[in-house]
């Protein structure tokens, strides 16, 4: 357990020269307030996610779920959020997601993915809250958070690399921002290369992160969908824990030589690889995901709907298809979708317990690469932001610096 070392830590710094003033705490980490809290240090809890997340979590907590039926919405949230408890117990974790929790069949119980979150509670304490996002993109969402937490809120996002921000319009060498977390089939030149053959627009981005992704059926049905599309594509594959499959033997870049057998994935992906060859770019551990984003080729974003993975899309104007899979994924599926319009959710049979369909998927791919209006969409938020960001920005940390100025003048009287 991490709270008895971060407990020497502070009682540490508090007897040196330069005492802190504060602390800001991950939601995630909710038991860091304690110690915090036993020597008097005043905490600003720090929500990674989007301001639509925290907004449905803050309500979920807020509400008793005893007293709602399956069709009622979740109270007092902007309109385009609509939550309702159906719409809970459906994004509870599947049995295809190798969950240890069981789907609900009522009110979601106090803890998980979709369910209500412990860090309500837990930062109750605090004296402000920070959030990844910032004021223009999420006005409604931050507007009811300042009125139902009653407390001070700074939006201090994107937290992505400055430059990736300020080099709009022109592609970006990832390596250059920020380092490799794996290595990988192709490198960033490689890459770079292939994506500067295929048409402006054209190609399909698909990657669902690091830590969870769909079912090995589901990932079956993605092959499939992206095989008959006959759209250029990369797809980023990974293995390792809570993904489906072993580690793959490495290739002659430190990467993986190739996806997962199809033993783990119930398909011949060799087969694929060689069928799609040329159209496809099949990316085995690490992915330059700042350098895909920031190209011109790059038409579409396949996602679970991560928050950083949204923001990066957004700042560069790629349309998103959502695939949420848990928590605050599928808040940011509806924010996407319904408030920003630069999205779609893909959509599946809500009895269909296996997950999405390769018609599901297709569906949803086709109707991202045609739509015209969300490709507009996309392109009016990136360039409100390439211009409007840095100010905005520069607004909020000065408000915070300002309230940390009135903390630190309180502390010390």
């Amino acid at each position: 357990m991490m709270i008895e070392p971060f407990t020497d830590l502070l009682s540490e710094h508090l007897n040196g020269p330069d005492p802190p003033n504060c602390a800001i705490i991950d939601v995630m980490i909710p038991w860091a307030h304690q110690p915090c809290k036993q020597f008097n240090i005043p905490t600003i809890s720090f929500f990674t996610s989007s301001a639509c997340s925290a907004s449905v979590e803050f309500a979920i907590d807020k509400l008793s779920p005893d007293n709602l039926t399956a069709g009622d919405l979740l109270p007092r949230l902007p309109e385009f959020i609509r939550v309702s408890l159906t719409d809970m117990i459906h994004w509870a974790p599947p049995p295809h997601h190798h969950s240890q929790l069981e789907p609900m069949s009522g009110p979601p119980p106090r803890s998980g993915p979709g369910r209500q979150p412990s860090w309500v509670s837990e930062t109750e304490s605090s004296i402000a809250l920070l959030i990844n996002t910032w004021d223009d993109l999420e006005r409604p969402c931050v507007d009811y958070l300042r009125k139902e937490v009653k407390k001070p809120i700074f939006c201090v996002g994107p937290l992505l690399p400055e430059e990736f921000s300020k080099t709009v319009g022109s592609t970006v060498q990832d390596s250059v921002m920020r380092s490799k977390r794996d290595q990988s089939t192709y490198s960033e030149k490689e890459i770079n290369e292939w994506l500067d053959t295929k048409p402006r627009g054209s190609v399909i981005y698909v990657a669902f992160g690091s830590e969870v992704g769909p079912s090995k059926d589901e990932l079956a049905d993605l092959a499939v969908a992206l095989d008959e599309c006959n759209r250029p594509f990369i797809w980023v594959i990974q293995s390792g824990p809570n993904r489906h499959g072993p580690r793959p033997s490495r290739g002659p870049h430190g990467g993986p030589t190739r996806p997962p057998k199809s033993t783990n994935m119930d398909m011949d992906l060799d087969g694929f690889v060689e069928r799609v060859k040329g159209r496809g770019l099949i990316l085995c551990g690490w992915a330059p995901q700042l350098l895909i984003l920031s190209h011109s080729s790059t038409g579409g974003f396949i996602s679970h709907g991560g928050w950083n993975s949204t923001l990066e899309a957004i700042l560069r104007g790629v349309p998103l298809l959502t695939w949420p899979i848990r928590g605050d994924q599928h808040y940011n599926a509806k924010l996407i979708m319904e408030h920003f319009k630069v999205g779609l959710i893909i959509k599946g049979d809500d009895n269909q317990i296996e997950g999405f369909k390769k018609d599901d998927i297709l569906q949803g791919i086709e109707k991202l690469m045609v739509d015209e209006n969300i490709r507009k969409h996309a392109n009016l938020l990136a360039n409100m932001f390439e211009h409007e960001l840095s100010g905005s920005y520069k607004a909020s940390l000065d408000a915070f610096n300002s309230f940390m100025n009135q903390i630190e003048i309180a502390r010390e009287k």
